[in-house]
């Protein structure tokens, strides 16, 4: 009569790529086996939780602790809800047949039957072989309804930020939050003023952008590097990038194709962005449009500290590059003050048309109407976050009136 186990692990496992209407739970499959153990008088003496897939080997810490346990004579049994939660591969799960056969495995006991190895070898072999090949017509069927539906002009995957999934009618819209801080940062580079280190630094501590959170990750401050990946994205453009093809997306671009090309122009082309953290000492009023009347050189801007043992002196004046040292232009320093009264005594010689006064007018008030805008995403983008961890501390106070 064959020895009958002593010692049992109970093994529950879940897959992440698993839904709960496929697969029971963690909790519903301890639910049943501790009943079937009660039921049946089996001394459990390992209980072994996992949430890792199973169709690829050696992946699983906790199936290999099992194996180990029952090949150093710890266990001699298995307790699991179905067959395929201990191996949908041919090689674990031949470890797992192995040891039947070598009776170092006496019985795995699931929810509708038990194996032992007196049983025919063929149908755990059966069994085994249509776990595995369950797992392959799913990746199939998969990867076939993911190029559907990037055919049909939506992306198979969680989208980029300023996006997101549209569950009820399986499409992709604009993020309420993200949406238009995405569409500022990409109107910030191609204005060709700022680098991309500093529009991530700017969104991440003036506007308060976060990734969007999801189960594995998310909701932290948007960094140097993501934002790279955000600017290099030709999701934005309306372009949907999937197995290194490239399909014409249904959702709402931010830019367009051109608009893209020439971000990939401004990321690429060697600039010295000016991008210091004090602003008062890179304060020049007039960077970039004054140059030097002898040698045609730029007026740039210096600012000096000198320490004294009784005081600190601030010394500020513009001056010329000097870069064409050929020419040796002769034309001294000047404070920025006195720079702006050369300036005024120069304008004065000139009068501003009416045309052109109007035009003027017209060009400032359309600034300042794109910077109020600019102002109201992130004003919208900071009451949604701000709601959003209001409902989060909500949901955290009922949890802990629940469970007092």
């Amino acid at each position: 009569m064959l020895e009958q186990p002593t010692n049992y692990i109970l093994y529950a496992r879940k897959s992440s790529e698993d839904k709960e209407k496929q697969v029971q739970s963690i909790e519903g499959q301890y639910q049943i086996m501790r009943q079937i153990a009660k039921n049946e008088g089996l001394a459990i003496v390992k209980t072994i939780e996992e949430s890792k897939t199973a169709k690829i080997p050696g992946v699983r810490p906790g199936f290999a602790q099992m194996i180990n346990l029952i090949e150093e004579g710890g266990a001699d049994g298995i307790i699991c809800w179905h067959l395929n939660r201990i191996a949908r591969n041919p090689k674990e799960m031949g470890e797992v047949q192995q040891l039947l056969i070598e009776k170092k495995l006496k019985a795995i006991v699931t929810a509708d039957r038990t194996y032992r190895p007196d049983d025919n070898a063929l149908l755990i072999s059966v069994e085994a072989g249509m776990s595995t090949q369950y797992v392959r017509d799913l990746a199939v069927a998969v990867r076939r309804g993911m190029q559907q539906k990037v055919e049909k002009g939506w992306i198979p995957r969680q989208p980029t930020i300023g996006y997101m999934n549209d569950r009820i009618n399986r499409t992709v819209i604009n993020d309420p939050e993200r949406y238009g801080l995405i569409k500022l940062a990409w109107e910030m580079l191609l204005s060709g003023e700022y680098s991309v280190n500093h529009i991530a630094r700017i969104a991440a501590q003036d506007w308060g952008l976060t990734i969007r959170p999801s189960k594995n990750r998310g909701g932290k401050p948007i960094n140097d590097t993501h934002m790279h990946r955000v600017f290099k994205n030709k999701f934005y453009a309306g372009i949907i990038t999937y197995n290194e093809k490239e399909y014409p997306g249904n959702h709402e671009p931010m830019i367009t194709l051109e608009e893209f090309e020439r971000a990939q122009r401004i990321i690429s082309r060697k600039t010295t962005y000016r991008t210091r953290k004090d602003k008062k000492v890179d304060h020049y009023l007039y960077r970039g449009l004054l140059t030097c009347g002898e040698c045609g050189c730029a007026i740039t801007f210096t600012r000096k500290t000198r320490t004294y043992p009784d005081r600190k002196m601030i010394y500020e004046y513009c001056h010329c590059t000097r870069r064409r040292k050929q020419l040796k232009c002769r034309q001294p320093q000047v404070k920025q003050k006195e720079l702006t009264t050369m300036l005024r005594k120069e304008l004065e010689m000139y009068q501003i048309g009416d045309e052109f006064f109007k035009w003027a007018c017209d060009q400032v008030d359309k600034v300042s109407a794109k910077e109020d805008r600019q102002m109201l995403d992130v004003i919208i983008a900071k009451e949604n976050q701000l709601q959003s961890s209001k409902n989060y501390l909500d949901n955290l106070q009922q949890r802990l009136v629940r469970n007092q």
